[in-house]
């Protein structure tokens, strides 16, 4: 089974990265209404077309998020999602994030021998290929040891003052986006568990250098610092031109505003 998190808005006990650590204050940040507005229009736009178009049933997806978040926010999160029984939307208090993590993804995973954990932040998206491609490099690879599976090859789009800018193709390896994690069941580790910059130094890795497999939007609300990395050695270009260049791993972009 392939189980994908994506966490929106976690109030959670330890905050992340530049999210404040006391929960008072990173309540003010969170759920900020013009924070929220924008990472919901992503997550419409991007995230969430994504997942609903894979062809894939047993792919499942949790969305983390809190019992804090405003409540027409997570009304709103509860409606979108409605029509894909596969997609799973979670809203607890505040916990640590890795004990609350690895309880998700062990719920999803129930009795499964195959346990393929990804990753996927809610302003970013995947190809509508990611699952079924994914699926063929872990069938190629399993074995009774750990490995992480990096798409290296994405989509990356800018936005300046709320508007998209520019968009370019890149290579990142070890980005975030549909980052994997194969592990057999006797053991409850999950791709959260390891920094994705760092996965290669403790595990098995394989890099798959292929066509684009993710969308990364960089912007005035990411959560750790938006950096235009991997676009050397490609041109700027508009996000019209790589929908009609990828129509056929990201459809969703030809509606990206």
């Amino acid at each position: 089974m392939i189980v994908g998190l994506c966490r929106f808005s976690f109030l959670a006990m330890g905050g992340w990265q530049s999210v404040p650590r006391d929960l008072d204050s990173a309540k003010d940040y969170l759920f900020n209404k013009e924070r929220l507005d924008f990472r919901f229009r992503l997550f419409e736009a991007y995230t969430l077309p994504s997942i609903t178009a894979q062809d894939d049933d047993n792919l499942r997806f949790v969305i983390l998020t809190s019992v804090h978040m405003p409540k027409a926010y997570l009304d709103r999160l509860n409606d979108v999602t409605r029509g894909d029984r596969r997609i799973t939307v979670k809203a607890l208090p505040p916990e640590r994030k890795k004990g609350v993590i690895q309880q998700l993804y062990a719920d999803e995973f129930g009795t499964s021998d195959e346990r393929v954990s990804f990753r996927l932040d809610d302003d970013d998206g995947l190809s509508v290929r990611f699952a079924s491609r994914l699926r063929r490099a872990v069938k190629a690879l399993t074995g009774s040891r750990p490995f992480f599976v990096s798409f290296s090859r994405g989509i990356l789009v800018s936005y300046m003052e709320g508007s998209i800018s520019w968009a370019s193709q890149c290579s990142h390896p070890f980005f975030s986006a549909g980052l994997a994690f194969a592990c057999p069941d006797t053991r409850r580790r999950c791709v959260y568990d390891f920094g994705h910059y760092h996965c290669y130094e403790s595990f098995d890795t394989l890099v798959l250098a292929g066509a684009p497999a993710y969308v990364r939007c960089i912007h005035d609300f990411n959560d750790s610092k938006g950096m235009a990395r991997g676009v050397e050695g490609f041109p700027r270009t508009s996000v019209c031109e790589l929908a009609r260049e990828f129509v056929d791993d990201f459809p969703y972009l030809a509606n990206a505003q």
